[in-house]
């Protein structure tokens, strides 16, 4: 039997995930965070086969580019792990990539209308905040400052994404400027 390991710092889509993976008779745990996951890690029986799922909040990757970070690690040390998003959250399916990370990919339009209802207005402030905290970057240029953090040297992000190197240290440059970093370490270091 595969137990699945559903983590999500958003309530609504963390049950919302396992409601829907609970009809196939898999063993479905739920966690609020990576963290609260990997405490759980020393108490699970390798034997058996474990898959990790995480559910992205409802904002822009700046907001939970550590937890995609600490998913690949958790992925490299034998636990099998994807995110699951919509087909538009394009610039997280980048990031994944970037990390080496699966997709699973839903698209259900009644299933988003239930979560931003259940959201409510908290969805369109957190929304409107976020905006201003990624300093418009663009989804590609998320994804190369990810792979940037995570440690990937920058020829295998530009691999990662199909894109030339040449192309990436010109994401890197922007990202240099648009977030206010005059050198490499300063950006690596930096808040995102």
């Amino acid at each position: 039997m595969r137990h699945l390991h559903v983590v999500s710092p958003d309530l609504v889509r963390r049950e919302a995930c396992a409601k829907r993976l609970e009809s196939r008779a898999i063993s479905i745990e739920t966690y609020p965070s990576l963290v609260s996951f990997r405490r759980a890690l020393s108490t699970l029986e390798r034997s058996k086969p474990h898959h990790v799922i995480y559910v992205p909040p409802p904002a822009q990757i700046p907001t939970f580019s550590q937890d995609l970070i600490k998913l690949r690690e958790i992925s490299s040390s034998g636990f099998p792990a994807s995110i699951i998003c919509m087909s538009t959250e394009e610039g997280l399916i980048q990031s994944a990539k970037v990390l080496g990370l699966s997709v699973i990919l839903y698209d259900a339009a009644e299933d988003l209308a239930s979560q931003l209802r259940a959201i409510g207005a908290s969805f369109k402030h957190s929304l409107s905040r976020t905006s201003q905290e990624q300093k418009r970057l663009t989804p590609r240029e998320q994804s190369v400052l990810i792979g940037l953090k995570a440690g990937i040297p920058l020829k295998e992000i530009a691999a990662n994404l199909g894109i030339s190197p040449n192309t990436a240290s010109t994401y890197r440059a922007r990202l240099l400027e648009k977030l206010g970093y005059e050198t490499n370490a300063a950006l690596l270091q930096g808040e995102d």
